[in-house]
C-alpha cells in the first residue's frame, strides 16, 4: 500500500481551499434559503401561518410543523446553531430545537410527511 506524504503547506492550502469553499455555500444557502421563506413553505405545507407556529400551542398539528421547520432549516441553514432556530420559532433555548429535530428525523426515517416534505421541495425549488 502506497502512502502520500503531503507536507504541512499543502494540507494547510488544502484546509483553507476546503474553508473557502465551505464558506462560499453557506453564503449562497443564506441568500437562497432566508429563514422566513422556509418558515412560510413549511407552514404552508402543514395547513398553518407562520404566526401559529411561533406560538406556544402543543396541538400537534403545529408541533409537527415545528419539528419540521426546525429539521428543513438545519438541513439547508449550516449556518444557524440549535439556539438560533430556536428563536426564529419564538422556543426559549435549544434544547427544545434539538428535540424537535431528533424527532422529525425519526418521522423521516419511517416515511412519513413525505408529502408535506416534498410540498417544502416544490415551494423552495430545490432538489435536496
Amino acid at each position: 500500500m502506497r502512502t502520500i506524504v503531503r507536507n504541512s503547506l499543502d494540507v494547510k492550502d488544502e484546509i483553507d481551499r476546503l474553508w473557502h469553499e465551505r464558506q462560499l455555500h453557506v453564503d449562497m444557502m443564506r441568500e437562497r434559503f432566508p429563514t422566513a421563506r422556509i418558515l412560510a413553505a413549511v407552514a404552508r405545507a402543514h395547513g398553518c401561518t407562520v404566526e401559529e407556529m411561533r406560538t406556544l400551542s402543543r396541538d400537534r398539528r403545529l408541533s409537527i410543523a415545528r419539528h419540521h421547520a426546525v429539521w428543513e432549516m438545519r438541513r439547508r441553514r449550516l449556518d444557524l446553531s440549535f439556539q438560533n432556530i430556536a428563536a426564529e420559532l419564538n422556543r426559549t433555548n435549544h434544547a427544545t430545537t434539538i428535540h424537535s429535530w431528533q424527532t422529525f428525523c425519526e418521522l423521516v426515517r419511517r416515511g412519513q410527511y413525505e408529502v408535506e416534505r416534498k410540498a417544502v421541495l416544490a415551494a423552495l425549488g430545490d432538489k435536496l
